[in-house]
């Protein structure tokens, strides 16, 4: 009974192991650090500067708002379309950084707080499922 035992627990990790994937880890970053120096070669970087931008990919219309640490409007851009709508990169001081995205249509909304550095980017995205997809910040070159 031991050896079946045995035997069984083999078969079950040999089946595991054989049925895993591998995904090529190295095209994909190099895929996505290109995406990224695409889309931010209009990004100017300055000494206390930061910026941002939000891509609506989702199947209703959004609203943007950026606030400083002091809640002061730094940025709102309303009713970005649906679809691939985008707003410009927009620059603005470092520090804590508050983005607010709502659907009007809903009244949902999401509030990110990031403390900005030098340089630093925030490309949101809104999804196909209306959701906010919320990457980390990065820094740009």
């Amino acid at each position: 009974m031991k050896f079946l035992l045995k035997q069984l627990a083999t078969a079950i990790v040999a089946i595991t192991l054989f049925n895993c994937s591998v995904e090529q880890l190295d095209s994909r970053s190099e895929e996505n650090a290109q995406d990224t120096s695409e889309t931010l070669s209009s990004f100017t970087c300055s000494t206390g500067v930061c910026g941002a931008r939000l891509t609506n990919n989702g199947t209703l219309s959004v609203d943007l708002a950026i606030y400083d640490h002091n809640n002061m409007l730094l940025f709102e851009e309303l009713n970005i379309a649906s679809g691939g709508g985008a707003t410009t990169w927009q620059s603005f001081p470092t520090g804590r950084i508050s983005y607010t995205v709502t659907t009007p249509a809903t009244s949902l909304f999401k509030t990110v707080v990031i403390d900005m550095a030098d340089c630093m980017v925030y490309d949101m995205e809104v999804a196909e499922n209306n959701m906010l997809v919320t990457d980390q910040p990065t820094l740009q070159d």
